[in-house]
Parts: C-alpha cells; sequence; structure tokens
C-alpha cells in the first residue's frame, strides 16, 4: 500500500478516536456506593444462618399427644372423685343410715300378722283406722324405694310408718311400709323391716 494511504487512513482513525471517545468501564453500585461484587462477597463471607429446628431431631409422634390427654383425664377424674367421695365417714354412715349401703336382699320372704310383735300389730291397726299415729310428723310420709327392695311402683305409692321399739328414744329401727290404699280393707299391701329398711316381709292377713 502507498505511504500516502497509510498516513491518510492513521488521520481517520485519530480522528474517529477524537470524536467518539470509548465508554468508560461499567461499575455496579449498591446503595451505599459499594460495589455489587463487594456486596455479595461479603455476604458469602458471613456465617450461614442455623435453622429453628435441629434437621436430625425425631418427629413428635401424634400418640404422645394422646397419652398425654388420657393421663390429665385420668388426674380430672381422680380429683372429682376425692371431692365426691371424700368427706368424713362419720357424716357419710348418718347421712345414709346404714341402709343405703347394704346390698339389696333377692327376694321378699313373708311373715303372718300373728307372728308380729305387739307393737307392729298395733300399728297395722292404726294404719286400718287412719291414726293417730306417735310421730305425725314421720308417720305417713312417702317412702322412696331409692334401694328397690321392694317391688318398683310409681312415688307415692309406698308410706312408711313407725313402729315404736320399747325402750327406745328415737324411732328405732322397725318400720311397716304401706303401699296402695291401706285404708280400704281388704286393699293395699304391707311390708314389715326390723332393721331399718335392710330387709322386708310381706305381712299376710
Amino acid at each position: 500500500m502507498p505511504a500516502h494511504r497509510r498516513a491518510l487512513g492513521r488521520r481517520r482513525e485519530a480522528t474517529a478516536r477524537t470524536a467518539h471517545p470509548p465508554a468508560p468501564e461499567a461499575r455496579d453500585t449498591g446503595r451505599c456506593g459499594e460495589r455489587t461484587g463487594d456486596v455479595a462477597r461479603r455476604l458469602n463471607a458471613l456465617t450461614p444462618l442455623q435453622p429453628l429446628t435441629r434437621p436430625n431431631a425425631p418427629p413428635v409422634p401424634f400418640a404422645s399427644f394422646l397419652r398425654f390427654g388420657q393421663h390429665v383425664r385420668a388426674l380430672l377424674l381422680l380429683a372429682l372423685a376425692a371431692c365426691v367421695f371424700g368427706f368424713p365417714a362419720q357424716a357419710r354412715d348418718s347421712f345414709n343410715e346404714r341402709a343405703f349401703f347394704a346390698p339389696p336382699t333377692s327376694g321378699i320372704g313373708t311373715v303372718a300378722v300373728a307372728d308380729l310383735p305387739p307393737e307392729a300389730r298395733e300399728t297395722l291397726r292404726l294404719i286400718r283406722r287412719g291414726g293417730p299415729f306417735p310421730f305425725v310428723r314421720k308417720d305417713g310420709s312417702v317412702f322412696g324405694n331409692f334401694e328397690h327392695r321392694l317391688p318398683a311402683q310409681a312415688r307415692g305409692y309406698y308410706r312408711e310408718f313407725t313402729v315404736p321399739t320399747p325402750g327406745a328414744r328415737d324411732r328405732g329401727a322397725r318400720r311397716i311400709i304401706a303401699g296402695g290404699e291401706p285404708q280400704a280393707a281388704p286393699g293395699g299391701e304391707f311390708y314389715y323391716s326390723d332393721d331399718h329398711y335392710r330387709t322386708f316381709r310381706r305381712i299376710r292377713e
């Protein structure tokens, strides 16, 4: 190539560089003027966060929660039983009057009127006649039959009457339970108990 053409080409290149200078190298900066690469390197240098749970910890089985609930329920039942049955034995005996905890009899026997004590025969005569009774507030009151020692009947069917015990200062343990219409002879039914409702015998007239 001739020398004048080479010189002309060099002048054109110099003119182009002067007119269009090269763009400066791009620098990525962060919010505070730091390079993005520098920020990333610093973050990578930090100690990684540990997970909240241990990776090798065994999972808690659902059966454990069920067993815990059963234990709590058992404790609550024991506390309730202690509140209900934990009162003193003397108060319990006076409240239930011995017959409440006695086992029910398997059957009801019979007794003839002639075999009753004299006081029981007199009480039976007063029941037929309608009184007067020695214990006005108690005689003729409803007998609940809560221990189910007598045949099941509607409430109010049975009424109790005291058979006086010679020498006793209270009502004693002897009773006659009248059922139905005792004053309408020969209607009604009568049961005699000499152990405070624990056992009964039906009176045969």
